[in-house]
């Protein structure tokens, strides 16, 4: 009913292909038009911890269900399939939501924790508990493992910023872009004006919205499996971003 919208990469990526929410009902006209936004998720534990690897995780106090953030439990679980574990191989906690699953973790109450790394909370993390970061693996095998769990993530390497709380040298973490959507009927002479314009007016967006401040119109291409749209492409194309 819509000739666009705003979504996660994860949650498009389910639509697409048809799995968890949309299971048995693929929205298989779904296309993407441009990244807005990315969602940074990084692992943390204290500084003291004997958790220095992914693979350290195992039989480690985790937090988990998520009853009232689903979406918590689907990342946790392709972080640890990145070393080919489960929920089943760690002491499982639950929590309803990530927030509290931080909270947990600055208690003492979990040996590790995930959560948006612009986020406060995690900020606030790091201001309570001398912690640090533990990097997400970027090798292929690991990458399509969690992956088959949560589609349309990605690995990417991040620099210290004072966007990111507690990164203090180049991180691997785990990110799910924030994607403009269309469906595949929409002109294609429009939705390559509409990616122009994003392109050409990031202050204009800024204005009204602040939270694009982060919108890099050189980067709004980010291949993460699901098809872009043809005339998001031109325009990217025109550009260098994609091939």
């Amino acid at each position: 009913q819509l000739n666009t919208s705003i979504a996660n990469s994860v949650v498009t990526a389910f639509a697409y292909q048809g799995g968890a929410m949309f299971k048995g009902k693929p929205q298989k006209n779904v296309r993407v038009v441009a990244v807005v936004h990315t969602l940074r998720l990084g692992v943390f534990v204290r500084k003291d911890s004997k958790i220095k690897t992914l693979a350290d995780l195992k039989g480690v106090r985790l937090s988990s269900d998520f009853a009232k953030q689903r979406i918590q439990h689907i990342f946790w679980s392709a972080i640890l399939a990145m070393p080919g574990y489960s929920f089943k191989d760690v002491r499982q906690v639950p929590v309803p939501n990530g927030v509290r699953a931080v909270d947990d973790f600055t208690a003492g109450k979990v040996d590790a924790s995930m959560f948006s790394i612009t986020s406060g909370k995690v900020r606030q993390a790091f201001a309570s508990v001398d912690a640090r970061y533990v990097p997400m693996y970027d090798d292929p095998s690991a990458v399509k493992r969690a992956q088959a769990i949560s589609p349309g993530i990605i690995i990417e390497t991040v620099d210290p910023s004072p966007a990111y709380a507690g990164v203090t040298e180049p991180t691997k973490i785990m990110a799910a872009p924030f994607i403009v959507t269309a469906g595949a009927q929409e002109p294609e002479d429009g939705i390559y004006k509409l990616a122009k314009a994003m392109a050409e007016n990031k202050k204009l967006m800024v204005s009204v919205f602040k939270g694009m401040g982060e919108f890099d119109p050189k980067k709004m291409y980010v291949d993460f499996g699901v098809p872009y749209h043809p005339g998001a492409m031109k325009y990217y194309r025109e550009t260098g971003q994609a091939k």
